[in-house]
């Protein structure tokens, strides 16, 4: 078993952590800013899908390397006694140390992801409010110009 490529992989993963915590942070800023806006931008709708594919091609990456782990060792988490047994007390500490700091970036995500998507709900019923009283005001519309209102029309006189 070679200890030095497991911590080598748990480095990288440490760094696709870090990107993903970066990407959930941009997404949580980007939607605290359209929140203080009175008008919407535009294109908040492509900013969010481009940020949530970018944040989706970094989960399989870490996903990725978590089955090659999985595959080529045999370990099922980072605290499997085969590592202690056939590392070094050092690189054993050093294993569990990057798997405590993946842990602690993983709990900062998921806090930044919870604030994320509360204001992503919040501007969503904005935008749900704003929708309704744009059909309200075309409905006050349509009834003060009589439009489509029918000037022609036919009598019948039944008492004939």
């Amino acid at each position: 078993m070679d200890i030095l490529e497991i911590t080598n992989v748990q480095k990288n993963e440490i760094e696709l952590y870090n990107q993903l915590c970066d990407l959930t942070m941009e997404l949580y800023k980007l939607l605290k800013e359209e929140k203080q806006k009175d008008n919407l931008d535009e294109k908040l709708s492509e900013k969010i899908t481009k940020i949530l594919a970018d944040r989706q091609e970094v989960i399989r990456k870490i996903e990725k390397s978590r089955d090659y782990l999985q595959e080529k060792y045999d370990i099922s988490s980072f605290a499997d006694s085969k590592l202690k047994d056939n590392s070094s007390a050092d690189l054993y500490d050093e294993i569990i140390a990057n798997n405590n700091a993946i842990k602690d970036i993983m709990m900062d995500i998921k806090v930044v992801d919870e604030k994320a998507n509360a204001l992503m709900q919040e501007i969503f019923l904005k935008l749900k409010d704003k929708l309704t009283n744009v059909r309200e005001n075309k409905k006050a519309h349509k009834a003060y110009t009589y439009e489509n209102l029918s000037t022609d029309g036919w009598f019948f006189d039944q008492k004939k």
